[in-house]
């Protein structure tokens, strides 16, 4: 993505596995999860960690990520240890938290649940 690279786990067929901490904590804009989108149809974010866990800048980089798969009608699977409503609650500096929430059930819904 221009002079940023970021390390995924896996790349194959249209689909992108990457860790929560490569996608997230690393400086990245929404112009390069649109880039990404356009080129992987099928996506798999792993490790994802309470977001009231994490610096809000990288909650915020999920919010960006997660709305860009909606737009692009993307599938999206969540490879976490804490079940959805864990992971989203007590997330301080988020404003779009519902949004996120709504749009992580309606993406399980089209594509396989969040794993555990």
């Amino acid at each position: 993505m221009g002079a940023r690279s970021l390390r995924a786990i896996a790349t194959d067929g249209g689909r992108l596995v990457i860790d929560f901490f490569a996608l997230c904590g690393v400086p990245t804009s929404a112009a390069d999860y649109v880039a990404l989108a356009q080129r992987f149809q099928r996506w798999e974010i792993r490790d994802v960690p309470p977001l009231s866990e994490v610096p809000p800048d990288w909650a915020m980089r999920f919010v960006n990520v997660v709305d860009v798969l909606y737009d692009a009608d993307r599938e999206l699977s969540l490879v976490a240890s804490s079940a959805l409503g864990e992971l989203l609650r007590g997330v301080p500096g988020v404003p779009d938290i519902s949004r996120l929430a709504s749009r992580l059930c309606e993406l399980s819904q089209s594509s396989p649940e969040i794993t555990r």
